[in-house]
């Protein structure tokens, strides 16, 4: 944990204010009314967080990448296009966004462009059982 600061008690109702209380009831909760350690607390949650960001960003890559990789060699290039993949309503409202924003940018529809819009979500969504037998 981060070395102590310390809150003087209008720097705490500012960074209450600031921040919400609504977000952080739930540290306060833990350290039972204490101000200074709820914001404590909030600020480690926020530096963990920022730890896990590197990790979670090798995986969505390469998650995606080979992904990508067995649905192009099974159903072509652009097999997000491709009815046979069977995507869902979601995942097929997923791919017509990304191809949105891209056209927003100003950038062509290749398919290594849309795959790298695509969000996490779309490809762990892909892993849920409604694709066990299409995938």
């Amino acid at each position: 944990m981060q070395p102590h600061f310390q809150y003087d008690g209008h720097t705490l109702v500012a960074l209450r204010s600031s921040v919400s209380p609504e977000r952080l009831q739930r540290y306060e909760t833990i350290a039972a009314g204490d101000a200074a350690r709820a914001l404590r607390l909030y600020t480690w949650n926020t530096a963990l967080s920022e730890s896990l960001y590197g990790p979670i960003q090798g995986l969505e890559v390469t998650l995606r990448n080979k992904i990508h990789q067995r649905l192009r060699d099974q159903f072509g290039t652009r097999w997000y296009d491709e009815s046979r993949v069977g995507l869902q309503y979601a995942q097929r409202d997923q791919v017509l966004r990304a191809k949105q924003s891209l056209q927003h940018q100003g950038k062509p529809l290749d398919p290594p462009r849309l795959i790298a819009e695509l969000s996490f979500g779309f490809w762990v969504g892909l892993f849920g059982r409604r694709y066990e037998t299409h995938l």
